[in-house]
């Protein structure tokens, strides 16, 4: 991270350089000499407002969180980053660039302007950053949802191996349960279904819409219970997940993977509705006992991904990268 931010204070310094504010142009070659200070100061400025950053305001830089926490993450350095270099150049120039015909002695006239020029630099520095962490966080995105495909894939090819249509009762594949599964509202309706048919259930206020099959068809289901309640009657069931807040999943259900810049979704069969996955439980889906082989066709469902891009946690993505 901080190899970026030196990197950011030599583009802000060439922006100085080009652009030549503050009179430098009549420095003749002493301008060089004063672009080297305030690379210096943007050096030091770009360290300390990092340091604030991680230490001050525990923001670590971590792309596996939502871009929203990289936005928020980036205003803030930003901020801190702006007042010291307006603070530190202004009281440089006051000390080492005025002449006869250059006055930048500290005023407040003065403070605005390295106020003013210290705000468009890093404000262009810090968008062209923020596309480069997107773009970072997209290929993470992508890549996980091309694992995750090739995983359902993969099961669907053993099940099609398979007489019987299911997975080998393996450790690490569970056969699917056929136990029934009773969800009771705090009313006198009741819901009891094959684990089998269990499709999703969605928090909806005080109630809970179940999703499910019966007799071949998809119904929804409202029972006035909270989704505490239904993720407690069917912890016994490996197959069914909580992968949000609000929703509850059967992976054996799951069709396809769909990328989002807001996260992993889940197409269900049979009713092809689009299930959310939150951020804190996309991470371990692929090692869940019901989506197995996801080590196994890593390599074979991987996009290309930038050399320079160092992925240590994959994500989802269906953005136009390009």
């Amino acid at each position: 991270m901080m190899k970026d931010r030196f990197k950011s204070a030599f583009i802000g310094t060439l922006f100085f350089a080009v652009f030549q504010p503050f009179g430098l142009s009549e420095f003749g070659m002493m301008k060089w000499a004063l672009l080297a200070g305030i690379l210096g100061i943007g050096l030091f400025s770009c360290m300390v407002s990092e340091f604030l950053v991680v230490y001050v305001l525990r923001m670590p830089f971590d792309l596996s969180k939502t871009p929203v926490y990289t936005f928020r993450r980036g205003v803030a350095f930003q901020f801190f980053n702006v007042v010291l270099l307006s603070v530190a150049i202004a009281w440089f120039l006051d000390r080492y660039a005025c002449s006869s015909t250059i006055d930048n002695h500290w005023s407040y006239t003065n403070f605005l302007g390295v106020f003013a020029a210290c705000l468009c630099a890093t404000t262009t520095i810090g968008l062209y950053w923020r596309n480069v962490y997107l773009r970072m966080y997209y290929f993470q995105q992508l890549e996980e949802a091309q694992l995750l495909n090739g995983v359902l894939m993969e099961r669907a090819r053993q099940a099609e191996m398979n007489p019987s249509g299911k997975l080998p009762a393996t450790d690490s594949a569970p056969e699917q349960s056929t136990d029934k599964v009773l969800l009771e509202g705090t009313t006198k309706e009741r819901l009891e279904i094959s684990v089998r048919d269990f499709l999703y259930a969605e928090s909806e206020g005080n109630y809970v819409s179940v999703c499910h099959r019966q007799q071949g068809t998809v119904k929804r289901t409202l029972l006035r219970t909270s989704i505490k309640r239904v993720v407690s009657a069917v912890s016994p069931y490996a197959e069914i997940m909580q992968c949000h807040r609000t929703f509850l999943v059967n992976l054996r259900q799951v069709d396809r993977v769909e990328g989002r810049s807001s996260g992993i979704g889940l197409q269900m069969k049979y009713c092809n509705d689009t299930i959310p996955v939150s951020k804190s439980r996309s991470t371990p889906l692929d090692r869940h006992p019901f989506l197995p082989f996801s080590r196994l066709f890593v390599p074979h469902f991987r996009p290309f991904v930038p050399s320079s891009f160092h992925l240590s946690q994959p994500f989802v993505c269906s953005e136009d990268l390009s």
